[in-house]
Formats: C-alpha cells, sequence, structure tokens
C-alpha cells in the first residue's frame, strides 16, 4: 500500500517537478466586437494562435517572414457566440523557442500566407513572457492586458460600443482601384497618340 501511494505521489509531479507542464490561458474579453478590415464580422474561419517567433522580430515590412519564422504552441478558432477567441495550452518544456526569456505572441489570421485576401492581426505584451515550464499556478494573458499592443491590425478599447476592439489588417498584395487602371490606360494612350503623331511628323 505504502508502494502504490508513492508512486501516486511521484506521478503527480509533486516530487519531480520536471515532468510538470505548466498552463497558459491566452483570450481575448467576451462580447466584444471583432471586425476585419473591410468592417466585416469576425468569423470562425479566424484562427488565434499563441506563439513564439524566436529570435526573429515581426514587423510591418517583414510580414513575408512570419511564417516561417512562428512556432506555435496552441491555438484556437474565433468564437462568434461569445466573439472573443480563448484557449488553454501547456507548455511542458523550455525548449527552443519557448525559453523564459522568450516573448510570446497572439496571432490572429484567416491564412497565414501573404495573399490577396488574407487579414492578420499580431498582438504582443511586454509582460508575456513563456513561463518555466515547472511553474505550478497557471498564467492567465488577456488581449486586454495593459500594455498589449497590435503590430498589425487595431486593437481598441474593450466596452467602446462605437469602435470594434480587434480589427485585422489586409497583408495580401493590393489590388489596384478601377481609378488607377484607367490611369494607366490613359497614360499608355497618350503616349501611343505622341508616338504616333512623331512618326507622322
Amino acid at each position: 500500500m505504502k508502494k502504490r501511494l508513492l508512486g501516486l505521489f511521484l506521478c503527480s509531479g509533486l516530487v519531480l517537478p520536471g515532468l510538470r507542464a505548466v498552463e497558459i490561458n491566452f483570450t481575448s474579453p467576451a462580447f466584444e466586437i471583432g471586425t476585419t478590415s473591410l468592417h466585416a464580422l469576425l468569423t470562425s474561419g479566424f484562427t488565434f494562435s499563441l506563439g513564439s517567433f524566436g529570435s526573429f522580430t515581426p514587423t510591418v515590412g517583414n510580414v513575408t517572414q512570419w511564417q516561417g519564422n512562428f512556432s506555435c504552441l496552441g491555438l484556437i478558432a474565433w468564437n462568434t457566440d461569445f466573439t472573443q477567441y480563448s484557449q488553454t495550452t501547456t507548455l511542458a518544456a523550455n525548449t527552443a523557442p519557448f525559453g523564459t526569456t522568450t516573448l510570446a505572441y497572439v496571432w490572429g489570421y484567416n491564412s497565414q500566407s501573404v495573399s490577396p485576401g488574407s487579414e492578420w492581426i499580431l498582438l504582443k505584451n511586454p509582460t508575456w513572457l513563456f513561463p518555466a515550464s515547472a511553474t505550478l499556478l497557471p498564467v492567465f494573458w488577456d488581449a486586454s492586458d495593459p500594455g498589449t499592443i497590435a503590430i498589425v491590425g487595431h486593437l481598441g478599447l474593450a466596452q467602446v460600443s462605437s469602435d470594434p476592439y480587434m480589427q485585422t489588417a489586409s497583408v495580401g498584395p493590393s489590388v489596384p482601384e478601377p481609378a488607377t487602371y484607367a490611369a494607366i490606360f490613359g497614360a499608355v494612350a497618350l503616349g501611343f497618340a505622341a508616338y504616333k503623331r512623331r512618326r507622322a511628323d
């Protein structure tokens, strides 16, 4: 009987903390408005991933490199009933790129590729550092934590109904407006007319 109790005690991780895994809950406030850059409500087609970029620093100017540098720890689809993302994941070891001094990010997207129609939001907070995997208490990271910013997209104020709390940004190649096509065609036509006139002279 004593051996059995000792076995249960050892398996519980109370004696061997290295066998523990810390729980991390990443969430956004419920019942807040989330929209795309075209002001459409976010759908369950949007995924929110908690992860790390390691030594890579994501910026607006290097979005084409994000997918290749991002390591996902946990993900969840946007919840259209509660209009939020909320998920609990576990960190079993602080192996790269999830070291204790590494910044965590929450990346929301409908596609990880930079293509027409792709919409992203990337959130970070200087306090979101991966905890030691042997940490006893769970960790909670909320998009409303003071200091949270959106590197891409927009993060507004909670409980302000006139403004979307969370808004994704378009990261796909821009499609020229019809007026742009008209301007290009007009420039080509003028150039061709000048060319014909010069030849006639």
